[in-house]
């Protein structure tokens, strides 16, 4: 199931946030500290939970709505603040024991998720670790370019995991319908770098000490960009963008 949610931010916790929603009314600053919506352990009550009042970044409350538990990748709960309006495509997922929502900047980050979780052995909480490695483009080019090692950055995502990945989604990764605009768009495969290329220039810059993690964006994008230098002159390329 998916859908839209929009709200604002109440509280955010670690792989979630509570989002409160409804037909909200503006009332005091002054007014007396909202109930408490936590559990003894200090964490907020899962599931759907309901919460007279929301702070926002003006100052002031809002009154009314429900509080909605939804778990993000990690990229997107740090660009959210307590307060602040928040717009997520929401994938449910309903079992036997819960109901589980998960947010996504955009459609591309969605469909990332459900050809993810398609794969055997990988479920929501891997899923949404390896979204919130990467943007949703330098994940699909790892995908289609056969990199598993740049998926071990992920948490969670071991060797045999990202092989896996690999080898299930290298042909399919990128094949979802993309929302023009949203910032995290799929490029068209034609688009994506030449395997050599580019798995010797990250080859090239890990032996000079950089970390895959941090050198694999960069790396895709000087690859697509000039796909005509030779190994060498994308290192020279890479060393003058690294040390800007």
């Amino acid at each position: 199931m998916i859908g839209k949610l929009q709200g604002i931010v109440d509280y955010i916790g670690e792989g979630f946030v509570i989002i409160m929603t409804g037909m909200p009314r503006r009332v005091s600053p002054l007014m007396p500290t909202p109930r408490d919506t936590t559990s003894r352990a200090g964490a907020p009550v899962g599931g759907s939970v309901s919460a007279p009042l929301a702070a926002t970044d003006e100052g002031g409350l809002l009154s009314g709505g429900v509080g909605y538990r939804v778990f993000c990748p990690a990229n997107v709960l740090a660009e959210m603040r307590v307060g602040k309006f928040v717009a997520l495509c929401i994938e449910t997922h309903v079992r036997e024991d819960h109901i589980h929502l998960y947010g996504f900047s955009g459609y591309a980050q969605q469909d990332l998720f459900n050809q993810l979780t398609s794969v055997s052995g990988i479920g929501p909480k891997v899923g949404l670790a390896i979204i919130g490695a990467f943007r949703a483009d330098v994940l699909a080019t790892a995908i289609m370019t056969g990199d598993a090692k740049t998926l071990t950055a992920a948490p969670g995502v071991g060797k045999k995991v990202a092989e896996r990945l690999v080898m299930e989604l290298k042909g399919k990764i990128g094949t979802g319908h993309w929302a023009p605009g949203t910032g995290d768009s799929i490029s068209t495969s034609a688009q994506f770098p030449v395997p050599s290329a580019y798995s010797d220039l990250l080859s090239a810059l890990e032996t000079l000490g950089y970390r895959r993690g941090d050198i694999v964006e960069l790396a895709q994008r000087l690859v697509k960009e000039n796909p005509d230098a030779d190994v060498g002159g994308l290192v020279r390329l890479a060393l003058k963008n690294i040390s800007k």
